[in-house]
C-alpha cells in the first residue's frame, strides 16, 4: 500500500522545516510547491493546490484559515462530508499518483484531520501523521512579528489547532515532533517518527544526512521561548499546561489532560453562544470574548478598510 504523511500543526511551528527533511530523505512533494519570502527564507514546502483546497473546505465549514472559532467537521451532512473527501481524493490522484511515497504539509489540515484520514484511505492509501508541537509563547512571539496577532489571540488557535488534531488522529499512526528537538536533533527525530509510523525514509543516507545539517541551520529558529513564570492568563496558564502534558511521555495522562482542555473551551463557547450578553463570568470566557469581539469588529470593518484602501491607491495613481 502506498504512504501518504500528512504534515500539520499550528501556524510558525517548524511544519516547513519538517517537511523539507521528510522530503530531502526520500518523500515527494508533488509540483507547485510554494516558494519562499521573507518568513520563511528556506521555503514553505506546500503543496499549492491542497492548501487552496483546504481553505475552500475550510470556508464550507464556516471558517477561514486563522479562524479563532471551534471547527465541527461531524456536524455536517454526510453528502458534504462525502463531496469534501472526493476533492482531497481527486488531488491525490492528481499530483501523487506516480509515488508510494509522498508528503503533503498545511498548518489548515491540523482542523481537517477527519477528511484527510478519511479520503486517504478510500484511496488506498496509508495515512501516516506527523503533528508539529512547539512552544506556545515561541509561536505568539512569531506570529507577533509575521502577522501582528494579540499574544492571546495566538494562544487561542495554538490550542485550537492542537486539541483539534489530537483529537482526530489519536487512533491512527502517528509521530509527535518538538519544534526545538527537530532543530537540535533532527537524527533522533527522524527515528521516533519511523518507530511511530511504522515507516523507513528511503533516502536516508550520510549524503542526504549531509544536506540536512546544512537545511537545520541554527539561525532558522527564531523566537525561542521567552516567558517568565510570573507572566499569567487564563489562555497562557491553559497553553503552558496542555504543552507540558504533549512533552510528557505518559500518553493516558498527556491525553486526559487535553480532553479537559478542550472539554473547557467547548463549555466556554457555549456560554459565549447562549446569550446575546453573556455573563463572563471566567477569566478564560473574558479573554476568548473579547477575541471574538476584536474578530467580529475587524471583519464588520474590514469592507471600509478596502475602500479607503482602494481610495489611496486610486489617488495615488491619479496624482502621484
Amino acid at each position: 500500500m502506498r504512504t501518504g504523511l500528512i504534515i500539520a500543526g499550528m501556524h510558525r511551528s517548524g511544519t516547513s522545516a519538517m517537511t523539507r527533511v521528510c522530503n530531502i530523505l526520500g518523500a515527494k512533494l508533488g509540483d507547485h510547491i510554494l516558494t519562499t519570502d521573507m518568513f520563511n527564507p528556506t521555503g514553505h514546502w506546500e503543496h499549492a493546490e491542497s492548501m487552496a483546497m483546504n481553505r475552500r473546505i475550510l470556508r464550507t465549514l464556516g471558517g477561514s484559515a486563522g479562524w479563532v472559532k471551534p471547527i465541527f467537521p461531524h456536524r455536517i451532512s454526510p453528502q458534504v462530508h462525502r463531496e469534501i473527501t472526493e476533492r482531497i481524493i481527486d488531488v491525490v490522484r492528481t499530483d501523487f499518483s506516480d509515488t508510494d511515497f509522498w508528503c503533503v504539509k498545511d498548518p489548515e489540515i491540523s482542523r481537517l484531520y477527519p477528511f484527510w484520514i478519511s479520503a486517504l484511505e478510500q484511496a488506498r492509501i496509508s495515512p501516516k501523521i506527523l503533528l508539529m508541537v512547539r512552544n506556545p509563547e515561541e509561536v505568539a512571539a512569531s506570529l507577533r512579528r509575521r502577522n501582528g496577532f494579540a499574544v492571546n489571540k495566538s494562544l487561542l488557535l495554538w490550542l485550537r489547532y492542537n486539541l483539534e488534531a489530537f483529537s482526530a488522529t489519536q487512533s491512527h499512526p502517528r509521530a509527535i515532533v518538538f519544534h526545538d528537538r527537530l532543530m537540535t536533533d533532527w537524527r533522533g527525530t527522524i527515528a521516533a517518527v519511523q518507530d511511530g509510523c511504522g515507516i523507513a525514509f528511503p533516502d536516508l543516507n550520510a549524503t542526504n544526512s549531509q544536506t540536512v545539517d546544512l537545511f537545520l541551520k541554527s539561525d532558522l529558529w527564531h523566537h525561542k521561548a521567552v516567558g517568565e513564570p510570573g507572566d499569567s492568563g487564563a489562555l497562557l496558564d491553559m497553553a503552558r499546561c496542555v504543552y507540558r502534558a504533549i512533552l510528557s511521555t505518559d500518553a493516558a495522562s498527556r491525553e486526559n489532560v487535553l480532553a479537559d482542555a478542550a472539554a473547557k473551551l467547548a463549555a466556554t463557547d457555549r456560554s459565549l453562544g447562549s446569550l446575546r450578553n453573556p455573563p463572563l463570568a471566567s477569566e478564560l470566557a473574558r479573554e476568548i470574548g473579547r477575541i471574538y469581539t476584536v474578530e467580529k469588529l475587524k471583519f464588520i470593518l474590514r469592507p471600509a478598510r478596502r475602500m479607503v484602501q482602494g481610495s489611496a491607491a486610486l489617488a495615488a495613481l491619479m496624482f502621484g
